[in-house]
C-alpha cells in the first residue's frame, strides 16, 4: 500500500482548520462527511455553495471540505478542480491559511496520483506559505508530506533530511506519533535497523490503531529479516489483532449506513 494514504489519517490537518472557521451548516454536513456517507456530503457542500458568501471564510472550508469528499471518491479531476477554486477565492480575499489549505490539498491528490513532481511542487508552495506565517503545526505537517513523497521515490536521504525537519519544527503540543512512525519506516529503508526500531517503538505509543498496524508490520518485518522469529510472530499477531479491530470498526460503519438507509423507508 502507498505510504501516502497512512499519512492523510493524521496528517489531514482537517481539525485544524475546523478550529479557525466554524459553521453551523458546515458542521451538520460533516457528519455525513465524518460518517463517511460521501454522496450525501458531496450534494449539501454543493448546496452550501449556492447560498454561501463568496468574501467569507465558511466558502473555503466547504470548497476543501467538497475536495475532501471527491478525493475519498478518488474523484480525483473534480477535487483538483474544487482545491483551484478554493485557491482562487482565498487568492481574492487575501487569506493565507487559506490559500495554504487549497495548496496543499493539490499537493495530496497529486501525491496519490503518483505525480510526484507536481505534488513537491505544491508542497513546496504550501511550506513557503507557512513559513512567511510561521506556523510550526503547518510546517510539520508538510515537512512529512515532502518526506513521504521522496521515500516513495526511493531517496532515502532526501526523505530523512525532511522528516528531521518535520521533528524540528513540531510543535510541542501534538502527538508526535506519526512522525516518528515515518522517520522510523525512512530509517529502515536505509537499513539503520536499530534507529529505526527505536523510532518505530516511541511511535506505538500514543500512535492510532491505524498507525500502530503499519508499526507493528513494520517491526515483524526488522525482526524476520534479522532472522528474530520469535519476536517476529509476536510482532505479527499483535498487527493481525490491529487489522482485525480495523475490519470490525470498518464493518461496524458499514452497518450502521445500512441500517439509515433501510430505515428511510420503514
Amino acid at each position: 500500500t502507498k505510504a501516502y494514504y497512512l499519512g492523510r489519517v493524521y496528517q489531514d490537518n482537517k481539525e485544524y482548520i475546523k478550529a479557525t472557521m466554524r459553521n453551523s451548516v458546515i458542521v451538520k454536513v460533516e457528519v455525513y462527511q465524518d460518517n463517511k456517507e460521501y454522496i450525501k456530503a458531496t450534494e449539501a457542500y454543493l448546496t452550501a455553495l449556492k447560498t454561501a458568501s463568496p468574501n467569507q471564510a465558511p466558502i473555503l472550508q466547504i470548497y476543501n471540505n467538497l475536495a475532501l469528499c471527491y478525493e475519498s471518491q478518488e474523484f480525483y479531476l473534480p477535487a483538483i478542480k474544487t482545491y483551484k477554486e478554493s485557491y482562487a477565492t482565498a487568492e481574492k480575499m487575501q487569506d493565507k491559511y487559506g490559500i495554504l489549505h487549497a495548496t496543499r490539498g493539490l499537493g495530496n491528490v497529486y501525491a496519490i496520483q503518483d505525480e510526484e513532481e507536481k505534488a513537491l511542487s505544491y508542497y513546496q508552495k504550501a511550506l513557503s506559505i507557512a513559513q512567511s506565517i510561521k506556523d510550526s503545526l503547518w510546517e510539520n505537517a508538510i515537512f512529512c508530506d515532502i518526506a513521504k513523497v521522496y521515500d516513495d521515490q526511493g531517496l532515502y536521504i532526501e526523505a530523512k533530511k525532511q522528516i528531521d525537519l518535520a521533528l524540528r519544527y513540531a510543535p510541542s503540543n501534538i502527538n508526535l506519533s506519526p512522525t516518528y512512525f515515518w522517520k522510523g519506516s525512512i530509517l529502515y529503508n536505509l537499513e539503520e535497523t536499530d534507529s529505526a526500531i527505536h523510532y518505530l517503538s516511541r511511535a506505538s505509543t500514543k500512535a492510532n490503531i491505524y498507525t500502530k498496524a503499519s508499526i507493528y508490520q513494520t517491526l515483524y518485518e526488522i525482526n524476520k529479516e534479522n532472522k528474530n522469529y520469535e519476536q517476529a510472530i509476536l510482532y505479527n499477531d499483535t498487527a493481525l489483532t490491529c487489522y482485525d479491530s480495523i475490519q470490525k470498526i470498518i464493518h461496524h460503519t458499514e452497518i450502521n449506513n445500512l441500517i439509515k438507509k433501510h430505515s428511510i423507508y420503514i
